[in-house]
């Protein structure tokens, strides 16, 4: 099984340009390792090449990126995908995703949230064991998780090696032009992976009221995973 680190992946990096894509009525057509099916993606959706980010070398799993419905110029009558959605990109099942804290607790980000003066963890749902990580870092202020293994309501509450990071979130601050503005501090962004049946998806959405639940963002996976189904070519 192939690790590769998908946050400084070149699927991630188009989402900080600006970027203003032209209407065209085609698809382009991606492979991704391991699925059968080409996906035929709007080409209003895929985000444009940036010049300073190099090509992807071929041993490189395949898989392709897009971007939120919001975030382009685009004539598509009807996008589809879920509101708030700002950047995605689909992987194969053979590229490792780190979403445990056994496996996080070394990057030098997650360090820093976890060692970040006045961390204070909160529950959010104890009966499913979803709990938050509020820290006073820069970088991630708000870390969402989820306890795999042992009693949900085990004393005191700090983080465990098999729990699952659900979504890291900081306040929004985007170049996209949004709403009207170029400066949106009033919503926060969080960014989530999730392995599906036949590849993964890592997503970065919107929200302007609150942190997410659990149940709000399996609604959000099923929504996203049937849309990009619904590209596979016929």
């Amino acid at each position: 099984m192939q690790k590769i680190n998908l946050i400084l992946g070149k699927a991630f990096l188009w989402s900080l340009a600006v970027c203003s894509l032209g209407a065209c009525g085609n698809h382009d057509r991606f492979t991704v390792g391991g699925v059968s099916d080409k996906f035929c993606v709007p080409k209003e959706l895929v985000p444009p090449s940036v010049w300073y980010v190099p090509d992807d070398p071929p041993s490189m799993p395949k898989g392709f990126a897009f971007m939120g419905c919001g975030y382009v110029d685009s004539t598509i009558d009807t996008c589809g995908l879920p509101d708030g959605l700002i950047s995605a990109s689909v992987h194969p099942l053979s590229v490792h995703v780190n979403h445990r804290w056994g496996e996080l607790a070394g990057a030098v980000l997650f360090s820093e949230v976890f060692n970040a003066p006045g961390r204070k963890y909160e529950w959010v749902d104890k009966k499913e064991g979803v709990f938050l990580l509020k820290s006073q870092s820069s970088f991630i202020p708000w870390t969402i998780w989820k306890r795999m293994d042992g009693t949900p309501d085990a004393s005191p509450l700090t983080l465990q090696d098999s729990d699952e990071l659900m979504a890291d979130c900081a306040p929004t601050y985007t170049q996209h032009k949004v709403d009207g503005t170029t400066q949106d501090l009033d919503s926060i962004s969080c960014r989530r992976s999730v392995i599906g049946p036949a590849y993964t998806i890592e997503y970065e959405f919107k929200r302007r009221k609150g942190l997410p639940s659990e149940e709000w963002m399996r609604g959000f996976d099923a929504a996203l995973f049937a849309k990009v189904d619904s590209w596979r070519c016929h």
